[in-house]
């Protein structure tokens, strides 16, 4: 049920002159899933589980458990030169193995927000569901 919502994650900067290099390293971590939107409509977080998933080394780890089923593992890219900056959520695994998620985000200080298209076809522009079908946007929190 959540696959597409897991696959589908991530943040951002201000927009400035940083290398993808540096930027990954300040999504290194565990981030908490505080706030998830599709299609404008805000969706509910699991029940009696944090959605937790763990940024690594250009990769990115859901644990298992939470209800939620298809992609436990992939990788990430972000250019943080972009307006907005972007990033592509690619999965190792599950239903989705091998298929891009084009995103942007925002990363202001352990807040990362980040809207991804799950068709995979189309960028969104905006940080917000509002006005497209089939994006999604996540909050995060960094876990302390």
């Amino acid at each position: 049920m959540y696959t597409w919502m897991m696959t589908a994650w991530l943040a951002g900067v201000a927009v400035g002159q940083t290398s993808p290099e540096k930027e990954l390293q300040k999504f290194q971590g565990n981030w908490v899933v505080v706030a998830m939107e599709k299609d404008g409509k805000p969706l509910p977080l699991p029940q009696g589980q944090k959605f937790t998933v763990t940024f690594q080394e250009g990769g990115y780890v859901l644990p298992g458990g939470a209800g939620f089923t298809g992609s436990t593992k992939g990788t990430f890219r972000v250019d943080p030169t972009g307006r907005p900056p972007t990033i592509d959520l690619v999965p190792a695994d599950g239903s989705h193995k091998g298929k891009t998620f084009p995103g942007i985000y925002a990363l202001e200080g352990d807040t990362l927000k980040a809207c991804y298209d799950t068709t995979g076809k189309e960028r969104p522009k905006h940080l917000t569901t509002k006005d497209a079908v089939g994006q999604i946007m996540l909050t995060y929190k960094r876990e302390k």
